[in-house]
């Protein structure tokens, strides 16, 4: 099982220590190897299985480079072909590459049956995120729903209800939260001058809620 705890030599660095250290911290399970476990050996690095959703640039990507790096399984995710095979390129020691916009109810359905055989899951990382600008005019996605609400709120939601459970849930906010003021007879933005930064501060403490 790749999900089990490998020794790993000190000059390794401690990359990895650190990061086993955090997957302890949000109690993703251990499996440690046979009369090798010792409190406080900081050259156990803990071997997760880990989906990392848009993960195709910025954090997610780093993320997911960084846990993979260090031996872990992660399963990446884009929300297109495209960018899936740019990512895929640029993290090649991951487990696979999902498709999937987030944008669209019956592609997140699709997505999380493509997912699932590539678990069970440690964690999800709950990344994928959008943000519109003040200029844009009010997003509606195909389904109808606003773009941001759609894809910072209903996507994670709707994906963690599809699969099976992981060990560990992640969403991720932003500490734009704070400015959140939802109307929560208006959360999709129908009786209102649109904000894009609104929006997405109001998506951010739904999350954080």
């Amino acid at each position: 099982d790749d999900r089990l705890c490998r020794r790993r030599g000190r000059a390794g660095g401690p990359r990895g220590s650190q990061l086993g250290g955090a997957l302890q911290a949000a109690r993703v399970p251990i499996i440690p190897p046979r009369g090798r476990a010792r409190a406080g050996d900081a050259s156990l690095v803990i071997v997760a299985r880990v989906w990392v959703t848009g993960s195709a640039d910025g954090i997610g990507r780093a993320a997911a480079a960084a846990m993979v790096g260090d031996g872990h399984g992660g399963l990446l995710h884009a929300r297109n072909e495209s960018r899936a095979e740019a990512v895929a390129a640029a993290v090649p020691r991951a487990i696979g590459t999902v498709v999937g916009d987030l944008a669209s109810l019956d592609e997140i359905r699709a997505l999380a049956g493509a997912a699932a055989p590539y678990g069970p899951f440690d964690a999800v990382i709950h990344n994928a995120g959008v943000m519109m600008d003040e200029s844009s005019p009010r997003p509606v996605t195909t389904d109808g729903l606003e773009l941001t609400f759609a894809v910072n709120v209903i996507a994670p939601y709707l994906l963690t209800a599809l699969m099976p459970p992981a060990g560990r849930l992640i969403y991720l906010s932003s500490g734009m939260h704070l400015s959140g003021r939802p109307h929560r007879d208006d959360w999709q933005w129908e009786r209102r001058a649109y904000s894009g930064t609104q929006a997405y501060c109001d998506s951010k403490l739904a999350v954080t809620a």
